[in-house]
Parts: C-alpha cells; structure tokens; sequence
C-alpha cells in the first residue's frame, strides 16, 4: 500500500513531461524549431538520430523529411533506401516496431540489406521506427537510431509512441503551409461538388438546384481550373483532403 502514492507521484511526472512536449509540439512554428524539439526527444530516449517521414498527401503538401545530420539519413540513395524499407514496413505494422524485428515483417530487399548494413557500419545498432498514417495518405514514420546494444526497451517504445502522431502532426503543418492556402471555391461550385461527391450526375444536379445543367458543368469546371486538376474524382478527393469537403456530408445523402 505504501508504493502506491510513489507510484501515482511517478505516473504523474511521466505524464506532465509527455504533456509539456506534446504543447511544445502544437506550437512550433517552423522547421528549426521543430528539429530542435525532435532532437531533444532523441536525446532523452538515448538515441543519436532520428527522421520523421511525411509523404505528399492529396492537400498538396509536397511532404517531407525531416532528419538530423548524420549521413545516414541524407546520403543520397542510401536515404531512399531506408524511406523504402520503414514505408513498407509501417504498411504491415500497427505499432512502433524495432529494427531488429524488420526481417520478420517483410521480406529483406538487397536494397534493405544495404540500408542495414549501413546503419551498423554508422555505429548505428539499434533502431526504432513508429508507423504514421494520415488521413487517406501514404503511411509515413517517425525513426530514431542509437549506437546503444541494449533491446529498444518498453519505456522507450512507449515515448516514442505516445509523442510520435503529434510530431507528425507538427511536420504535416509546416509542409502544409509551405504548400500555400488551398484553393478557395465559391458557394455555388462547392455546391455543385458536394452533389457531384455523392455521385449525382450534372443533369441530376440541375434539377436539385433548379440552374441550367450547362450552369453546372461551368462551375465543376471553374472548381478544377482553380485546384489545377483535370478530372472530377481529382477535385473530389483534393476537396476532401483539404477540407473544402467533409466526409461526413458527402455521405450523408450517398
């Protein structure tokens, strides 16, 4: 009975740290600042590096990778190798996963045999990867590696767990907004969207708004002129991403 309050005092400080990272997170406003508060992070997990992965998305967000120095992240084909491998590994993984446990997730590559290799002739020995998914994007990961020889242990994969979806959330606000503010629609085309999301056709979608069914097609096309894109599904999918569109509306009448 007397640990309990210890316990709970312990529980506690864990939590008020996780906490005043993740604040720290919501509020970076560019990338140095960001990479400052992922190597820190590193740090106190007792790694050496690490490198958040964010893939383009359907915003426009032409993705990124955020990595600390060493060459093992940014040697040329060496990093697309390792952006391969923890890509298709996160694809099969729910959770954080260390490199030891890579060859009984998927079958090695020669191309993954090499990025391995190299982690280990870096002094990197030990690595742990947490698999991101975006909302209707590829998978994406936040990765550290260390020279440690230890097992990645279950404080470790806890932190890196708990922390990794708000330091994505971080690197796909940055990029978002390297990427500019989405295109902005008119009420009249975001209506003639929304009934083509639910699948109605521009005569369809005439009646229910009682214009011209030339009027329609005009304003679909206007929409894709200023999204930059050439077909309805396109538009569609870009309106979703970026939130001109919500999933829930469009299949409300479905």
């Amino acid at each position: 009975m007397k640990r309990r309050p210890r316990a709970r005092s312990m529980a506690m400080r864990v939590l008020t740290s996780l906490a005043a990272t993740v604040e720290t997170l919501l509020q970076v406003q560019n990338r140095q600042e960001l990479e400052a508060v992922l190597g820190a992070l590193a740090a106190v997990l007792d790694f050496e590096s690490y490198a958040l992965l964010i893939p383009p998305d359907g915003m426009g967000a032409p993705g990124a990778a955020i990595v600390s120095e060493p060459l093992l992240w940014v040697a040329g084909q060496l990093h697309l190798d390792a952006m391969a491998l923890l890509r298709r590994v996160s694809v099969h993984a729910r959770f954080g996963f260390a490199w030891s446990e890579i060859p009984g997730l998927t079958p090695l590559t020669p191309a993954d045999r090499r990025f391995l290799a190299a982690a280990r002739a870096h002094g990197f020995r030990s690595g742990f990867t947490v698999p991101i998914y975006g909302p209707g994007a590829l998978g994406g990961s936040f990765s550290f590696a260390g020279n440690g020889t230890r097992p990645v242990s279950a404080a470790q994969r806890v932190v890196a767990q708990s922390l990794a979806p708000f330091a994505w959330e971080a690197g796909r606000r940055l990029a978002l907004a390297a990427a500019g503010a989405p295109p902005a629609l008119t009420a009249r085309q975001r209506e003639c969207l929304l009934w083509a999301a639910r699948g109605k056709t521009d005569w369809v979608i005439a009646r229910i708004l009682d214009i011209g069914e030339d009027t329609v097609e005009s304003h679909l096309r206007q929409a894709r002129t200023r999204y930059g894109v050439d077909k309805r599904i396109t538009l569609i999918v870009r309106a979703l991403f970026d939130g001109t569109l919500s999933f829930e509306e469009v299949l409300e009448r479905a």
